[in-house]
């Protein structure tokens, strides 16, 4: 079943140190986009959070929630919803999200 898709959200608040980022393939509904939270946060909410159809528009939402200077960690922490296939940003995505270069945080703990 194709569910409707939700409106994109980044789940974090203005004063988030950092921000886990990743690409969704697919979230068992047929959708797929970027995602975007809280590094604080230790798993994806279970129903998601909305996806983001291009990785410009999660660097809009982080220009316009004004987090100052996040940490990126551009992969998805260790628990996400059940049904979902996920991977890591690439190189060119997280250049395009136009955060310092050293505020990127690529290896897993």
């Amino acid at each position: 079943m194709n569910y409707p898709m939700q409106k994109p959200n980044l789940c974090a608040g203005k004063d988030a140190p950092s921000l886990y980022c990743w690409f969704v393939e697919e979230d068992g509904t047929g959708h797929q986009g970027y995602a975007a939270m809280d590094g604080r946060m230790g798993s994806a909410p279970s129903r998601g959070g909305g996806l983001f159809p291009t990785i410009e528009d999660v660097r809009d939402a982080i220009r316009h929630q004004t987090i100052p200077n996040p940490w990126l960690i551009p992969y998805c922490p260790a628990s996400t919803p059940k049904g979902w296939r996920i991977r890591g940003l690439t190189t060119n995505e997280v250049e395009r999200l136009g955060l310092a270069p050293n505020t990127v945080l690529w290896n897993k703990p």
